[in-house]
Formats: structure tokens, sequence, C-alpha cells
């Protein structure tokens, strides 16, 4: 990956641009973003109880789960977070600009629910100059009916100004603990992550052995049991909500030092832990989760034979398969493909390919007793892409190389081990001339 100048870079270029519907453009809506969430909420708690799986069996655990704020760097919180970038263009439907703000204050949406939440963020131009956020939660377009947070330098990042702001709570004038409440970071003013200001917390005992289990809301609607269903967001986004266990026990590393032992993972109808398949339920609002017994069915996934080490999740839990066989024995179910390492031989020589974004293996399944087969990896195809961010003069170059099921691969690859070194570029412009040249880099 490169960065070049783009007021240099002249090339002609074709981008596809997609918009996301934010709602009209004047007026309020009939019914807030937030109020239609939380009837989304009640409607899911108001339905009868289905099984978690058809293949769970008898009650082995139930636990009562509490509320309790976050403790910095939780594990549990290191899978499913939001991160959104900014934009200086104020979005279509915001229909003022706080007295307070400067010229060109940023803009960005919050993920909550199956929508989003419009936000503003600047650093006040009346003193004491504080940093500003603000969250459109009737969808009005105004922010002056809504409450200001004011950010608090975050001591614990020297490199760049981060600003913690909240806790935010999405319903007007109330501050009740809940899933729907979290903590915005502002970083640089170039973009935001989002954490919950509260979760699910207690322990179980699970074959003998008592566990403590973390449930966090990730999309702050108050709901925490939100099971996994591909496609993921990403390698670190399964668009689900998400359970841990255990992220307060520590272990001795060889040479020194402790580690974390936590087992964070996508919450899913099935999990698999200690060696043994459990059957999930949990109760809308967080407070109470069951363990029964299950013996999901089994199916077959083909990869061609192919030397690979691959992790997946789906809706019977996180999988992972590493080496050389001609079809890997996985639970049937839905699955989605969150990385990839692929080794191609040729005369002796093992290339060592990087999966980018998994392409048409983001959304699979493999049935009971049947074989499902990936077409991955070569013949490649080259395809660039060309980005720049909201506050970067320059724009980044990128180059992938797509396999046979539309996955991409970084162009940064290994032969026997060793980086290869990195392919050039040349940016021509309309009459053929060449006005930049560069290698691209690791991502």
């Amino acid at each position: 990956m490169k960065n070049v100048d783009s007021s240099r870079a002249r090339a002609p270029l074709i981008f596809l641009l997609v918009f996301s519907t934010v709602g009209p453009a004047t007026g309020q809506t009939k019914e807030s973003p937030y109020d239609a969430i939380m009837k989304l909420r009640r409607e899911a708690a108001s339905r009868d109880s289905q099984p978690a799986t058809g293949v769970a069996g008898e009650l082995v655990a139930r636990a009562e789960l509490k509320l309790v704020p976050p403790f910095q760097f939780c594990p549990a919180t290191w899978l499913g977070f939001q991160r959104q970038d900014t934009t200086t263009t104020k979005p279509p439907g915001i229909r003022e600009v706080p007295r307070d703000a400067p010229r060109q204050p940023v803009y960005f949406a919050v993920r909550v629910g199956g929508g989003e939440l419009q936000g503003i963020a600047y650093r006040s131009i009346r003193p004491p100059q504080d940093a500003m956020l603000i969250l459109d939660l009737d969808g009005d377009g105004l922010w002056s009916d809504e409450k200001a947070y004011i950010g608090k330098r975050n001591q614990f990042i020297q490199v760049t100004a981060t600003y913690e702001f909240g806790p935010v709570y999405l319903k007007q004038g109330v501050g009740k603990p809940g899933g729907d409440a979290f903590y915005p970071q502002c970083t640089d003013g170039k973009w935001l992550t989002f954490y919950p200001a509260f979760y699910r917390d207690g322990t179980v005992v699970l074959e003998g052995k008592t566990r403590r289990i973390t449930l966090v809301d990730t999309d702050f609607d108050g709901r925490f049991n939100e099971m996994f269903e591909p496609p993921a967001r990403g390698e670190r986004d399964p668009n689900s909500d998400v359970i841990s266990f255990d992220c307060d026990k520590f272990e001795d590393m060889p040479g020194g030092g402790r580690r974390n032992v936590a087992v964070t993972i996508p919450l899913s109808k099935v999990i698999h832990l200690d060696g043994r398949y459990y059957g999930i339920e949990v109760a809308d609002d967080g407070s109470i989760i069951e363990f029964r017994r299950a013996e999901p069915a089994f199916g077959t996934l083909d990869f061609g034979g192919k030397q690979i080490a691959a992790k997946l999740w789906s809706d019977a839990g996180p999988q992972e398969v590493n080496g050389v066989q001609p079809t890997w024995r996985l639970p049937a179910g839905k699955y989605y493909l969150r990385s990839l390492d692929l080794t191609e031989i040729e005369g002796g020589n093992h290339w060592l390919f990087k999966m980018t974004v998994p392409g048409g293996l983001k959304d699979f399944e493999i049935k009971p007793g049947q074989t499902t087969t990936l077409k991955i990896g070569p013949p490649f195809q080259a395809r660039g892409m060309f980005r720049r961010f909201a506050y970067n003069p320059d724009v980044q170059v990128r180059v992938d190389l797509e396999g046979q099921s539309g996955e991409r691969y970084s162009a940064i690859v290994k032969k026997n081990g060793q980086k290869v070194a990195a392919p050039s570029f040349r940016i021509l412009d309309g009459g053929q001339q060449v006005v930049k040249t560069g290698q691209l880099a690791d991502s």
C-alpha cells in the first residue's frame, strides 16, 4: 500500500461511490431513531422464546448476569467494538451547526441496532475551547435540543490527541445503566471508537469448573442476545453481540510475564468450549444465560486439498483448520471466513498469501452429511484501488490479488518465509505520461 499526493496524481480514475440513506433532508421524523430501535427491542422481547438451536438438549447450567461498568482494556471489548471515520461534509438531514463550532466540524455516524445515529464533534471556538460531541438522538437534524458532551484528554495515549466523552445515554434525559450507553473516543478528529459503558457479568459452573462470563451489547440497542449470522462486518466485527469467558484469569509465560487466557467469541447459537458443544439461550436484557447439551450435525469442507491456515466464524461457534487435508469435518451451519493464509508450492518454493477480503467466502453453508467445496487461490487477477481519507491530501494506492471465489490477498507475499520485494507502480495522466512512481508497502 502506498500514499500518493493527490494534487500531483491526475490520472483519469473511475470511482464507485455508495451513499447510505440517512433520512429526510428537513423536518422531524415521525419516529426518532432511538424510538424505532426500542420498538424493535420490545417486539423481540414479546416473541415466544425459541430454543437456541434444534440440537440443544438438557439444561446443564444457568447463570444470572449483573450490569457492571467495564474496566479498562477489558478483553471482552476488543471484539465487536465500533470504529467510524469522520467527514467534514455535512450529512443530508442535518439542519444546523452549533454556534460554538469552528468552520469545519467533523461528522460521524454510530451504529445502533439496525440503524445509525448522526453525530458531530469539534473543538469549541469559545473559551476554554473544550472538545465537544453531540448526537442527534431524535433525528430532527438539530443539535441545539441535544445534550453536548465535553471531552476529557486520554492521558494513556500520547502519540495522538484522543478525547473520551460520556457515558452517552441514548434516551434523552435518562441515565439508567444498560447496554444502550457507551463511551465515544475521538482521535485527532479523524475517527471515533465506541465502547460499552456497561456490560453483563457473572459466573457459571460448567462441567464442575467455575467460569466468569462477560456479555457485551456491541450495537448499543439494549439487547444482549443478538446471535452471529454471516456475513460479518470484518475480521474484528462479527456484527453480533460478544461473549467472553475468564477475562479475569492470567497464566505465567515462559521467560517471565503473564498473559490473559480469556476466550472471547461472537455470541452464537452453539459454542464449543473445553471440547464440548453447548446450545446458548440469553434473555433479551442479558440478565439470564442458559447452557444446554448440544450435539450438532456435521458436514465437510473442501478447500481443494490446498495448504491453508483458516479461522472461521459460524452459527455453530468459531472453528479453525490448519494444514493439508482432502476435506475438513466441521459442524453444519452458516460460515464466514475470518482469515486465511494460503501456501502455494511451485518449483519447490513455498509462496505464502494472506487474505485481506473474504469476497464470496463471507457467507457460505455446510450442510449435514454433505461436502461444501470452496475454490480459492490462483489463477489470480490483480485488482487496484484508490482511496482518499478525509484529512489527508494523499490518495492511497492498493493492489490486491483476487482468487477464484472473489477473495483477495495482499500483493505483499512471502517466498520460503522471506518477504518478496514489494511490487512497484506507475500512474499515468491522460497523455500517458508518468506522473508518479513508487512501491507498495505493508498495509
